[in-house]
């Protein structure tokens, strides 16, 4: 066992103990405080807000969510740590086991119910998948040390180029359109959510959160190709580029586009979404490098 081992297993039970027992202090506090709490949590949201340029222009519900998702993200990398022999899919339980009893704790003292138990749950289940991917990540790149500047090599590699040209225009006449490309589809989009609103979604899924998971989802394969191409040695850099290329549109749309608006928004969740790609193609490295090695042992 190294000598940061210790440290790193200390911190992570820490980080467990404190998860576990911040839940059961926020559960058994009383309203009055939890509503002071709560609306300490509005007036940030607000301050963050009025910045403007459309910085966080989401519903509360949202925002909610995606704070629940931080807060349960790091818990399966704990678990990890603290049971290295049990398996990743053991530490990973555990972690959702904990999840699960806070989420108890809180419907059984009546903190959860409806659809405010349904925002809390997707935001674990968010949570719990995002440190997953970063754990997987984590020890990808520990199993690629010695070979960082390896991608995809022969066909795979000219497939990879081919299919980051494809993005990019695919990109461009997207971000570039005189209007936006959902224009003619809003009216659609509206029904569908009015309808799972009506059989019981939170309200907060609305456009908003749609348009910014769309948003994700859009930059993901800037940071899987990248990250195939250019391997792991930069690791940090299909991210940088697509916060960049994200803050380079949003300027574009806002300046040359008069039916586009630029958001702060758009760059969060582009820049989000890239940072997923390349967790992705991280891992994605990691699995081509070993079916590699096993082709040359076979």
């Amino acid at each position: 066992m190294t000598a940061r081992r210790p440290f790193v297993v200390g911190a992570a039970a820490v980080l467990l103990v404190v998860y576990v027992l911040a839940s059961g202090a926020f559960v058994l506090i009383g309203g009055a405080a939890r509503q002071r709490l709560e609306a300490d949590a509005v007036r940030v949201l607000l301050a963050v807000q009025s910045v403007g340029h459309g910085t966080l222009q989401l519903d509360r519900g949202f925002v909610a969510a995606m704070a629940v998702s931080l807060v349960v993200a790091p818990l399966p990398i704990a678990a990890r740590v603290l049971l290295p022999r049990r398996g990743a899919r053991a530490a990973w339980a555990l972690a959702a086991v904990v999840v699960l009893l806070v989420v108890l704790l809180g419907a059984a003292f009546r903190l959860l119910s409806g659809t405010h138990a349904i925002s809390v749950a997707l935001g674990c289940v968010v949570g719990l998948a995002f440190g997953v991917l970063v754990d997987l990540a984590a020890r990808s790149l520990a199993a690629l040390r010695g070979h960082e500047t390896e991608g995809p090599t022969g066909r795979s590699r000219w497939i990879a180029l081919a299919l980051m040209v494809l993005y990019v225009v695919a990109v461009m006449l997207i971000a570039f359109h005189g209007s936006p490309v959902d224009a003619g589809s809003d009216g659609f989009l509206f029904r569908v959510l009015d309808w799972l609103h009506r059989h019981g979604t939170p309200q907060w899924i609305g456009y908003a959160a749609v348009e910014f998971t769309a948003n994700i989802v859009y930059f993901v394969p800037l940071g899987i190709l990248v990250a195939l191409l250019i391997g792991i040695r930069r690791w940090w850099l299909p991210v940088a580029i697509g916060f960049v290329a994200s803050a380079f549109i949003e300027v574009v749309q806002s300046v040359l586009l008069p039916e586009r608006t630029g958001s702060v928004d758009d760059v969060l969740s582009n820049t989000a979404g890239a940072l997923l790609g390349t967790l992705v193609g991280i891992v994605v490295l990691a699995r081509l490098r070993r079916r590699a090695g096993a082709r040359q042992l076979g």
